[in-house]
């Protein structure tokens, strides 16, 4: 196992943007979860968000210390509720705890 990085779920910024998208998933809850690939981030959509109309935007983004995400690929969830992703810039795999992604606290994610 490598080193480790701090993480928390942050509220979306007004005027975030997707900025190369390259991998989704959708978590038990339904809601979908999308790498940001040159963003260096990954950004989750509310389950409701997709129920009506318009553009929705993302209501939190995976925050990870600086340089833990690089070019971030594909995403996975496991049936415990962990998410799995692919950090192509860093060589490793990183994964987040469901309390992480609820953003109970800020932790620090396993990266191996």
């Amino acid at each position: 196992m490598a080193s480790a990085a701090a993480a928390v779920l942050a509220a979306a910024p007004t005027g975030v943007s997707l900025s190369c998208p390259t991998g989704i998933a959708f978590d038990a809850s339904g809601n979908l979860w999308v790498v940001n690939d040159l963003g260096n981030s990954l950004v989750r959509y509310s389950a409701a968000q997709w129920v009506g109309a318009g553009n929705p935007v993302p209501d939190g983004v995976l925050n990870v210390t600086p340089g833990a995400l690089k070019c971030p690929q594909a995403l996975a969830f496991d049936s415990s509720g962990n998410l799995y992703a692919s950090n192509f810039g860093n060589n490793t795999v990183v994964k987040f705890t469901p309390a992480q992604l609820a953003g109970t606290r800020s932790t620090t994610p396993v990266i191996f």
